[in-house]
């Protein structure tokens, strides 16, 4: 699990787009009114109270302690806990497990595989979308770049777990699921039309980075990123920031 200090409100006031993009994941779901189900990675808790509008009854998990007390203060009447959603449990067994946009932080693919296959009952059903294999290759690109460049060729750890789907599919089946349907697509993502959206995703999606780097290098290396990116991510007709992600969306079942 990437360690991560998140900023909740910053999450909700700049980053909205994550789960607006999550109800069509949810469109998959069909949550049922009734159904227990799981939200792996639910951030502030908008996708979860999604679920639980349709009848379900959902609880929402995320390891950042962060994000669970702004869902909480923002959706009282709902169920949220912070786990690390490469081992979590439920008892009795949940109808279904939804994740959006988490997945790709969870770097032992295998422990959350488990952990949702052990809380779902036959025939129940895991769907999720995360970064896929190509998901903001031009900005990683740039990170390691510039590190490596500024820590004198000192190696670069990667944060993030961008599979492709063959390598997702083939640990779903080792694991039992049958994969009932899955993508993989390049979804331009704009940011919001202000000079600093870039500078904000940078601090909020990716300031494991720049643990231990004092704040002038900090910011030295951030607008090194930002001209290494410029010319292929930033659209000067729309004057905004269009981020080249690529997401897997899933559909597994777990057999009767």
């Amino acid at each position: 699990m990437t360690i991560v200090n998140w900023n909740a409100s910053q999450y909700d006031n700049w980053h909205d787009y994550v789960s607006m993009h999550g109800q069509d994941v949810i469109e998959w779901l069909q949550p049922q009114s009734e159904e227990r189900i799981i939200d792996i990675g639910c951030g502030t808790g908008d996708l979860t109270n999604h679920i639980a509008q349709a009848g379900a009854v959902v609880s929402g998990i995320d390891y950042s302690p962060e994000m669970i007390a702004q869902a909480l203060t923002k959706y009282p009447q709902l169920r949220f806990n912070i786990v690390d959603g490469h081992h979590f449990t439920s008892e009795p067994p949940v109808d279904a497990v939804f994740s959006n946009a988490a997945l790709h932080w969870m770097t032992r693919p295998a422990d959350v595989i488990a952990s949702v296959w052990n809380v779902l009952r036959p025939g129940g059903r895991f769907v999720a979308e995360f970064g896929g294999i190509g998901n903001i290759a031009t900005v990683q690109t740039a990170i390691h770049t510039v590190l490596q460049a500024g820590r004198q060729g000192t190696k670069v750890n990667n944060p993030w777990y961008f599979p492709s789907i063959g390598m997702y599919s083939s640990q779903l089946e080792q694991q039992g699921f049958h994969v009932r349907r899955a993508v993989l697509f390049e979804r331009p993502t704009p940011l919001q039309k202000d000079t600093s959206a870039f500078s904000v995703w940078l601090d909020t999606f990716a300031n494991v980075y720049f643990q231990n780097i004092s704040p002038d290098k900090h910011l030295a290396y951030k607008e090194q990123i930002e001209r290494i990116c410029h010319p292929k991510l930033f659209d000067p007709l729309k004057e905004r920031w269009i981020l080249d992600y690529v997401r897997i969306r899933i559909e597994a079942i777990k057999p009767l």
